[in-house]
């Protein structure tokens, strides 16, 4: 979890250097992802941008973020880092070092499926 912090000028100002059809900032509205803090889009300076430009342009590590404002501060609160799709190799690789096996380690990033054998030919 991290935190960053930036004035409504700072924002406005990253915002309007890559979309320059923003206007003033009034509020943040974020669209989530169902069940997770991932960003699916956030509307703000009368744009709508993707959670992913957003976490780019503000160089968080995720989309997966809240934000708050206090005062003239917005203060961006990250729970995620990576693209939170699919597995992650380094994640993947600590696991099997640990001792868990494919089908462990594929049940840990892709909760709710089942690995079973198929035999084709047969």
């Amino acid at each position: 979890c991290s935190e960053k912090t930036f004035t409504s000028a700072e924002l406005r100002a990253r915002i309007s250097a890559d979309f320059p059809a923003a206007g003033e900032l009034e509020h943040i509205a974020l669209t989530h992802i169902d069940g997770t803090e991932a960003v699916s889009e956030a509307n703000l300076c009368g744009i709508t941008v993707s959670g992913e430009d957003m976490a780019r342009i503000l160089s968080l590590e995720s989309s997966a973020f809240t934000v708050r404002k206090e005062s003239d501060t917005y203060i961006f609160t990250v729970t995620g880092s990576g693209h939170l799709v699919g597995m992650s190799m380094a994640g993947a690789d600590a696991m099997s070092q640990d001792g868990c096996g494919y089908g462990e380690i594929l049940a840990h990033y892709y909760t709710g499926t089942e690995v079973e054998r198929v035999v084709y030919g047969e």
